[in-house]
């Protein structure tokens, strides 16, 4: 027939009115396409679902399989666009062509709310509101360090810690009253500065006769006859033993301070508010 009507315009115009009774059956179903595709988003998406071919476009929002008609199936014609994302949502979607009615199979996508763009969905990541790549969690407390507050999850938070990695040290020693006695005749014992600066905070002890204190000596020399009894003593029982006995008619004094890798402390103020420098320990 399409040889008899070559040249004929009359004849092929009388062919293209009945095309469709030669159209072959369409085996394959539509490709249907998201896009984006995803999975981490930032804000509000809004994703286009895509027919290669003139075809019906079945979704749904909940992970669900597509059911034309169903309750919680939408649809639309070719093209679908601005279907918007605002949370983790799963968008599951077919296509089925016309006039064949070829039905793809379920195809699915889970998009993931990333609040701070750095690669890492919210539902994992330990500072969902901070963008950290790499997650580092000091602490182990599943609180990212670029928002945890007490990145070594010690007495004090990290903007009055002077070391904010080190859980066993967080202040210098300063002024933190410290009571020092006698446990027994040999026996010096102290109270601890731990809950102040931390539990690494080591003591030194200084010596001296009590004739220092008599007066006469010149400023700055008040405590020259002091020994560094002990330096840097880590004991845990906070007791150290000083066997020797002063002269006769004679007498000690001790002052005690703390030392950490913060600073140091302070053996103690004079009257007039002046800091008492004692050299014997370094």
């Amino acid at each position: 027939r399409i040889d008899r009507a070559a040249g004929d315009p009359v004849a092929l115009a009388r062919l293209e009115t009945s095309a469709s009774d030669f159209l072959q059956p369409d085996p394959l179903p539509p490709v249907v396409t998201a896009s984006p595709a995803g999975p981490l988003f930032t804000g509000i998406l809004n994703v286009t679902l895509v027919s290669d071919e003139p075809a019906t476009v079945h979704y749904t929002l909940d992970g669900s399989d597509p059911v034309p008609g169903g309750p919680s199936t939408f649809s639309g014609l070719n093209e679908v666009a601005g279907i918007g994302i605002t949370s983790d949502t799963t968008l599951s979607w077919i296509g089925i062509d016309v006039p064949w009615m070829n039905a793809s199979a379920v195809r699915r996508v889970t998009y993931l709310r990333d609040g701070d763009s750095d690669g890492i969905a919210d539902v994992a990541d330990n500072c969902p509101l901070v963008a950290n790549l790499g997650q580092e969690d000091f602490d182990g407390d599943l609180l990212g360090d670029a928002c945890d507050p007490n990145d070594d999850n010690d007495a004090r938070d990290d903007f009055a810690d002077c070391r904010p990695l080190d859980p066993t040290l967080w202040a210098s020693p300063g002024e933190s009253p410290i009571t020092l006695s006698f446990l027994d005749q040999v026996t010096l014992q102290w109270t601890s500065l731990s809950a102040a600066a931390g539990p690494t905070t080591v003591y030194d002890i200084a010596r001296g006769p009590l004739s220092d204190l008599h007066g006469g000596q010149p400023p700055g020399s008040e405590f020259a006859g002091a020994i560094c009894l002990y330096n840097d003593t880590v004991n845990p029982s906070l007791t150290a033993a000083d066997a020797e006995p002063p002269a006769s008619g004679q007498g000690f004094y001790y002052l005690l301070r703390g030392d950490n890798a913060c600073g140091v402390g302070l053996y103690g103020r004079r009257s007039g508010g002046g800091e008492e420098v004692i050299l014997a320990c370094p």
